[in-house]
Order: C-alpha cells, then sequence, then structure tokens
C-alpha cells in the first residue's frame, strides 16, 4: 500500500479467470484518486470477473491475454494518454521510466530553448552558464549523478568570464 502510494503509475493485474475478493476490492477503493491502469489478464479462459463490482473507471482497463500476446498495444496507448506522451516517436523508452523523467527531459528542452535565445540575442556567455549549469542538475536528476563544479569550470576555463 505504501509503495501504491509513492508510485507515479499503479498496473493493477486481475486474472479473468479468478473470482475478485474483499481484499482485491480493498487495493482498488485506494487507487481511485491515483494514475492506474487495471490490466484484466487471461481474457482467454473463462470469464469469472464482474467489472460493474470493481468500483473503478471503465476508461482505466485494459484487457490483455499475455499468453496470445493481446492487449499489449492498448496498454502501451494508455499509458501514453495518461502521462500525455504521445509524440515520442522513439520505440525504445526504457531510458525513461516514469513520468517524472519526461518531465526533467522537458525542462531541459526548455533551458536549452533559453540558452538559444540567449545567444541570438548576444548574451554574455556569463549568464548561459546559469542555464548550463541547471541542465546538468536537471539531467543528473535521471541517473543519479549530480552536478560537478569541475565540469563547468573546464567547459569555461577558455573564456573570460566578467563577474
Amino acid at each position: 500500500i505504501k509503495m501504491m502510494n509513492d508510485e507515479d503509475l499503479i498496473l493493477f493485474m486481475l486474472n479473468n479467470n479468478e473470482k475478485i475478493t474483499k481484499e482485491t476490492k480493498k487495493l482498488l477503493d485506494k487507487i481511485n484518486n491515483k494514475n492506474y491502469i487495471v490490466i484484466i489478464n487471461k481474457i482467454d479462459l473463462e470469464n469469472n470477473i464482474n467489472v460493474e463490482e470493481l468500483n473503478i473507471d471503465n476508461e482505466n482497463i485494459v484487457y490483455m491475454s499475455i499468453k496470445n500476446n493481446n492487449g499489449i498495444d492498448e496498454l502501451k496507448n494508455k499509458i501514453k494518454e495518461l502521462f500525455n506522451i504521445k509524440d515520442f516517436n522513439n520505440n525504445d523508452l526504457t531510458y525513461l521510466t516514469n513520468s517524472r523523467g519526461i518531465g526533467i527531459l522537458e525542462n531541459c528542452l526548455n533551458k536549452v530553448k533559453d540558452i538559444e535565445d540567449s545567444l541570438n540575442n548576444n548574451m554574455p556567455i556569463d549568464m548561459l552558464e546559469l542555464d548550463i549549469k541547471a541542465i546538468w542538475e536537471e539531467l543528473g536528476k535521471i541517473n543519479g549523478t549530480t552536478y560537478e563544479e569541475e565540469l563547468l569550470d573546464e567547459m569555461f576555463k577558455r573564456f573570460c568570464l566578467g563577474k
């Protein structure tokens, strides 16, 4: 339950051939205010789930048969819809593990655009340092590293920076 409270997305899998238990209903009640997708797997087997009994939004249900490779595209599309990432064209999104990572990259892109604008407006290089430093720190949040002052020192050692 604690993990469910901390996550950006909850994938809650049920087996189509098993009846819903009281414990399952309690867990489902706890995810209603979260980003969640209920996956009803094993749709190739006998149906023992009454969807009305689940007390969840039908828009958040994906029906699958992992055995028969059915429903995987629907799950991907639902995740893209929930996090508004429909514009990604890359087929390998393993480096973007959650919406937090996507938000960080969007912040970095905005900073890059700020740098481009600053360059076009002939801003002093020392002003650009702040945006570059911010990008570096943001990227460090994704891979677990932090900003190293030496990097910027190395990048800017050839420039005469005013105070």
